[in-house]
């Protein structure tokens, strides 16, 4: 059994995430989680953790799903984490940047847990000042989709797809409370 991280676009109406969710039945897959990533007008935004049994299924999971009206799949990957609740997720990040004993400890949660939460390729913290790399999850496989500066420190994530507006506010907060953690960063 494998999990996937599907990113959907979908219309905003009743109906048809129900559409989808038949269709990822239809090919023997489990729907594990679902989170609205952003609402825009009359689409929405939806991650979908999906468990499927059998990985030779993946083309028939993926044809299924665009055949739905209006469906667009903009990401689908190998679930490296299984980050069944985002919120959950969210707050054990949180906490892992509360208690880190050092700075390297707390950089390294923010970059473990971004990359986590954010279905990231890899995450870099580097200094604003002189571009020093503090901490990495990095591989090089996807290109920077975004980056982010508070205080004396700069976040770069790296992964195939943009990131939307929440996932850009969850990134943002955490950077802040990386910020706020006891000793300080830099």
């Amino acid at each position: 059994m494998s999990l996937y991280a599907l990113r959907l676009r979908l219309p905003d109406r009743p109906g048809a995430l129900g559409s989808v969710a038949s269709r990822i039945g239809s090919v023997g897959a489990d729907v594990v989680s679902i989170d609205v990533i952003e609402r825009l007008g009359a689409s929405v935004v939806d991650r979908v953790l999906v468990e499927l049994v059998d990985d030779t299924r993946l083309d028939l999971l993926v044809r299924e799903i665009c055949q739905v009206d209006d469906v667009v799949l903009e990401h689908m990957a190998k679930a490296e984490h299984n980050v069944v609740d985002r919120a959950t997720e969210g707050l054990r990040v949180a906490g892992a940047l509360a208690t880190a004993a050092t700075t390297a400890d707390r950089l390294a949660a923010l970059c473990s847990g971004a990359k986590r939460l954010l279905d990231a390729a890899g995450v870099i913290v580097a200094g604003t000042e002189r571009g020093d790399v503090l901490a990495s999850t990095a591989t090089g496989d996807d290109a920077p989709v975004y980056e982010t500066t508070c205080g004396e420190l700069r976040v770069i994530v790296h992964r195939a797809t943009p990131l939307h507006s929440v996932e850009i506010e969850m990134l943002d907060l955490l950077l802040a409370l990386a910020l706020v953690a006891p000793e300080g960063c830099g």
